[in-house]
């Protein structure tokens, strides 16, 4: 059984579907943290090691404020985590479809959403990275 849940978990979709379902309990685990316990997750944020890119670099990579935007949707502050990164509402939606109801992906134009998602995040990466 124990080999057969570890075969299962090598396989890409089901690798992406077991994180996406982590990356939601997390998040979920957030909201209650702050709901009921008064937890600032996002003063929290700077215990974290931060963005290895930004350290090698000096400039935001293109997820840069994805954890923050992610945070914020927890607490329902879209226009706060749209801000934050401006893909993180459509980022968390396409997760939510893939975790709930993957069967819908094959009706929907897959290649001009993640075109679009893509140019999206790198959008907000260059006018977030490019100066003036």
């Amino acid at each position: 059984m124990w080999r057969e849940a570890v075969r299962r978990l090598q396989r890409p979709r089901t690798l992406l579907r077991a994180s996406i379902a982590a990356a939601f309990a997390a998040l979920f685990v957030a909201h209650v943290a702050h709901a009921v316990f008064g937890v600032d997750l996002l003063a929290a944020l700077r215990f974290l090691p931060g963005c290895p890119f930004r350290a090698a670099t000096g400039v935001a990579c293109p997820g840069c404020g994805m954890t923050r935007a992610f945070l914020l949707l927890s607490q329902l502050r879209i226009g706060d985590a749209v801000a934050a990164h401006p893909a993180s509402p459509l980022l968390a939606l396409a997760m939510a479809v893939e975790l709930v109801r993957p069967s819908l992906w094959p009706r929907l134009p897959r290649e001009p959403l993640a075109a679009g998602l893509l140019v999206l995040v790198v959008g907000a990466w260059l006018a977030r990275a490019l100066p003036g």
